[in-house]
């Protein structure tokens, strides 16, 4: 298989303007299950859940990529010792699954690391960090995900968040 960065629906209408495949084996692993994204309340996480907020401090959410990552991430399962989180739909926006996930160094150390893809250990992704840290991590992620890394992208714990503000 030759898998593709993902292009999220908006941007496949554009086909000219498609990033070039990125390059990653079929890595397989089950559907992430857990409770809709949407329970919770008010566009929330549900009580108890780890939350990750993805940020751009650059003038780039113009990029179908970018604006595809940043929101809110709510912990929905475990991954290769680590903990999973899935994008909470954005209002207005066409539906896209972006998960967050660890991929341990089983397929080597290419792919190791923490990835932004549309399914747990799929092979199409936007972005690739390779920390081993048990959260993810904050600087250092990658677009595309063998391009390099994008130091305005953050990837922030919300309840640190809350509490330094």
């Amino acid at each position: 298989h030759t898998p593709q960065q993902v292009m999220p629906p908006a941007w496949q209408a554009g086909a000219s303007s498609a990033p070039a495949s990125a390059l990653r084996p079929n890595m397989v692993g089950p559907n992430m299950g857990g409770p809709p994204a949407s329970q919770g309340g008010a566009g929330g996480a549900p009580p108890g859940l780890e939350t990750y907020v993805v940020t751009s401090k650059a003038p780039d959410t113009g990029e179908v990529v970018v604006r595809t990552l940043i929101g809110e991430f709510t912990e929905c399962g475990a991954n290769h010792g680590r903990k999973v989180f899935k994008k909470l739909p954005d209002k207005g926006a066409e539906a896209v699954d972006v998960f967050l996930y660890y991929w341990d160094a089983r397929d080597g150390p290419t792919f190791e690391g923490w990835w932004f893809g549309n399914k747990l250990g799929g092979t199409q992704v936007w972005s690739h960090n390779a920390s081993a840290a048990m959260t993810p991590p904050q600087s250092g992620w990658k677009i595309p995900w063998d391009g390099a890394p994008r130091p305005t992208l953050v990837v922030e714990n919300k309840a640190l968040m809350q509490r330094a503000a």
